[in-house]
């Protein structure tokens, strides 16, 4: 049965219910929409792990985009590429001009056939972009001198990480008529418990949970988002200067050419009125209640076009120095199996009622190329 806020405290109230835990996952979105919005779209239950350490694939689209690497003329039948990403017969734009890559000639570079689309051959500078415009990216698929040269996924591991919050209200506290909500108090005091499990799986999710003792039983370390992307190139600190729509047009782009969507950005308020000062087109309100996002929270949501992209714009407070260019789909979070996130209702203690919110939770990054983060960004 699926909980609603109501019948979740008629639980764990319910003395025939004790020691019995239900499944609250999908309250998220009813206690804690506002509160923990990153979580509401990601959710807790993307997929089920079944050991503590739990293992899966780090899988990459090959990149679609590199530059030329030393200057070729209009009438130059080979070309130098800066990275070994592209296979025979793929179809390259450089400038305005398209060509197709016939032959290896050497090391990351090709004979090619010249403007084969509608514009003519040209000159071409060292450092020009160049970018894939006829192959679809593959999945596991690289460049060289043979066409189907795999690239070995990366097999990665995470732990998992226990979060709970006790609940505890006494009797005189439940009944006396507390700012108007008299016999309330368990409702009350559940609903802040909720919220404030979920901000500490929410910050998880981004910056892990530190490394516990060697002598408990979840001695690893529960790895959040940042770990797994903060290394790739293109994630820079912004040195305490503002985003700009260059950048965020840079990223955009650098995480489509590795088969990423990116779909969320989240940032700290003062950025966010960086953003909002970016005007149309590039930032709109959306206030239809049929949207997604929209109907998710409850409540108008802004979102960015840049770069072909279309982004929820979500603050987030507690990245106040950040800016985060995401793809949610490559962002999950999955419970240990038989450790979802459950409310049990426990015996009662002397002349207080308890209960117990728990669940066992591990983060996935299958795709770290499909987000970007900017550190140190302007906060003032």
């Amino acid at each position: 049965m699926a909980m609603t806020g109501t019948n979740l405290f008629t639980l764990l109230t319910s003395s025939e219910m004790i020691g019995t835990p239900e499944d609250v996952g999908d309250l998220i979105s009813i206690l804690s929409s506002h509160q923990t919005k990153v979580l509401n779209l990601v959710g807790v239950n993307s997929f089920t792990a079944t050991q503590p350490i739990h293992t899966y694939q780090e899988i990459q689209d090959r990149p679609t985009r590199t530059t030329v690497y030393s200057a070729c003329t209009a009438t130059a039948g080979t070309v130098v590429f800066t990275d070994d990403i592209y296979s025979i017969g793929e179809i390259v734009t450089i400038g305005a001009e398209t060509m197709s890559l016939d032959a290896v000639f050497a090391s990351n570079a090709y004979t090619v056939t010249r403007s084969v689309g509608a514009v003519a051959a040209s000159t071409h500078a060292a450092g020009v972009p160049a970018k894939s415009a006829g192959a679809p990216r593959v999945q596991g698929k690289a460049g060289g001198t043979t066409s189907d040269r795999i690239v070995q996924q990366a097999q990665v591991t995470n732990y998992t990480q226990i979060f709970s919050k006790d609940i505890v209200v006494s009797n005189t506290a439940n009944v006396l008529d507390r700012y108007g909500r008299p016999g309330t108090e368990v409702t009350e005091a559940t609903r802040q418990q909720f919220v404030n499990i979920m901000k500490e799986i929410e910050e998880a999710l981004f910056w892990g949970v530190a490394q516990a003792a060697a002598t408990t039983a979840t001695a690893g370390k529960f790895a959040g988002a940042y770990e797994r992307i903060a290394n790739i190139s293109g994630n820079t600190a912004n040195s305490g200067a503002a985003i700009s729509i260059d950048q965020l047009e840079d990223d955009v782009e650098a995480i489509a050419d590795w088969g990423g969507a990116p779909n969320m950005i989240v940032c700290g308020l003062y950025e966010k009125r960086v953003l909002d000062a970016m005007g149309q087109p590039h930032i709109q309100h959306v206030v239809d209640p049929m949207d997604p996002t929209v109907m998710s929270f409850g409540r108008s949501v802004d979102r960015m076009f840049i770069g072909g992209a279309m982004m929820d714009v979500i603050v987030r407070p507690e990245e106040d120095s950040n800016l985060w260019v995401l793809s949610r789909e490559n962002l999950r979070l999955g419970p240990l199996q038989g450790r979802s996130l459950s409310a049990t209702p426990l015996a009662p203690d002397g002349d207080r009622q308890k209960s117990l919110l728990v669940t066992e939770l591990t983060c996935e990054v299958p795709v770290p190329r499909s987000h970007r983060v900017r550190t140190g960004v302007a906060t003032t």
